[in-house]
């Protein structure tokens, strides 16, 4: 797609690549994928920006919102242009080290290069403030854009558990504006796609002016010809994080936080994915644990997230991620400084519940609709999952709320066609029988 053509949403979908396959449906989170005439389209308020569609669509029909436009735009203009690296950027791309990515960003002229991680510091330090002295209901990690989205949208009577702190990119972003660089434009680069949608969020409030995913940066340096091969590799701008830089690996807030959490130890929590976070939303919501702290991501770290380059695997990232952080100078007494220094920097969020409210069927409606595909009795009900809804009732209420169709059903439309062939071959019988 050309860079310059907009689009509307984060994600969405080419119709011409789309192939009725409902990967898209089956795999996302927030059931954000409407199905009208065949086609699979991301309904924008409904959507998440996690990428899963992204990940799981094999005909490549689900397209992200480009920055590159923007990007490019305060790149020529007269304001310096500081870039924001993820702290998975280690990991960004196979042929690269962090010092060579670094350098091939500074070779687009970005004026300053720096770690997100140090952001994570920022916020770690709040963390640690808050659980000194616990709320009476529990906290939830606000670092994870896509899951606060969903608490926001889906479980609002959790918003109040949400930790009232931004993200680590926004702290950075704040604290550049603010300290380092007043009147610089700022661009996140990392391999989150929801991170478009935040810095859009009022509570961001200008932090951060265009997020770039590394597939982007990727095309960025090839369209411009910057070869990071020849260049000498350069070393990210300071002040650099030391643990903060572990936050796209399991438990890297907590040991950011200096937060103790162990097997034995059920007042905090670490959880990763989709299935497992909701799976310990609904517990928390239900009062099931007895959890003080919830550290969630909805991606299994955020070194799998969905716009990485290459092909390594989340574990092979998380080693490139832990012997970057290794290789950080360990000076506590710098970090501290650091941090004194941004102290005036807010980071403070309060967010708001922004439910969505749907129609809901009676019991009549929801058998009116399964009785269309011949499910009659509960017997019939196979809950197979082929049409993206994990039952055939789940499947019939998307129906009733105009997200699905009827014929999504494939045991219903296997059994229709067998109907159809058993008609045609008797048709054909009873057309011999008449010729003789």
């Amino acid at each position: 797609m050309p860079d310059s053509v907009p689009i509307s949403g984060v994600v969405t979908t080419i119709a011409a690549k789309c192939r009725r396959c409902y990967s898209c449906v089956r795999s996302c989170p927030a059931k954000a994928i409407r199905v009208q005439s065949g086609q699979a389209t991301v309904i924008e308020e409904r959507c998440l920006g996690c990428g899963h569609c992204i990940r799981v669509c094999t005909q490549n029909a689900k397209q992200v919102e480009t920055a590159l436009p923007a990007v490019r735009e305060m790149l020529a203009g007269e304001a310096p242009v500081v870039a924001l690296l993820a702290p998975s950027y280690p990991a960004a791309r196979d042929d690269l080290t962090a010092e060579a990515l670094v350098a091939a960003v500074r070779a687009l002229g970005f004026t300053r290069v720096q770690e997100v991680g140090f952001g994570a510091e920022m916020v770690a330090q709040a963390y640690a403030r808050l659980l000194q002295r616990p709320p009476p209901h529990p906290l939830i990690s606000s670092a994870c854009p896509a899951l606060v989205t969903y608490i926001r949208k889906y479980m609002p009577e959790l918003v109040p558990c949400l930790a009232p702190l931004v993200s680590p990119m926004a702290a950075l972003g704040r604290a550049v504006k603010q300290h380092y660089l007043p009147g610089a434009r700022v661009v996140f680069i990392g391999p989150c796609i929801a991170k478009k949608a935040e810095i859009r969020d009022p509570q961001i409030a200008g932090a951060v002016d265009a997020a770039l995913t590394f597939q982007e940066l990727a095309r960025l340096l090839e369209q411009e010809g910057v070869d990071p091969a020849a260049l000498p590799p350069s070393p990210a701008d300071g002040p650099l994080p030391h643990y903060g830089a572990l936050l796209p690996v399991s438990g890297g807030l907590l040991k950011a936080a200096a937060i103790r959490a162990d097997l034995t130890d059920d007042s905090v929590v670490v959880v990763e994915g989709p299935d497992r976070c909701l799976a310990a939303l609904r517990d928390l919501r239900d009062g099931n644990f007895p959890a003080r702290f919830l550290d969630a991501l909805f991606c299994e770290g955020c070194i799998a997230g969905p716009a990485f380059c290459g092909s390594m695997t989340a574990l092979a990232r998380k080693g490139r991620v832990t012997a970057h952080v290794r290789g950080l100078p360990a000076n506590p007494r710098a970090l501290r400084r650091a941090l004194r220094e941004v102290a005036g920097v807010s980071l403070r969020a309060e967010y708001q519940p922004d439910p969505l409210v749907l129609p809901q069927p009676n019991e009549t409606e929801i058998r009116g609709i399964l009785a269309r595909t011949n499910k009659l009795t509960v017997e019939q009900e196979l809950n197979c999952g082929a049409c993206g809804y994990p039952t055939c009732r789940d499947k019939a209420l998307a129906v009733y709320q105009g997200l699905a169709e009827v014929d999504m059903c494939l045991p219903y439309l296997i059994e229709q066609l067998e109907i159809n062939l058993e008609r045609q071959t008797r048709g054909k019988e009873e057309i011999g029988k008449a010729r003789e």
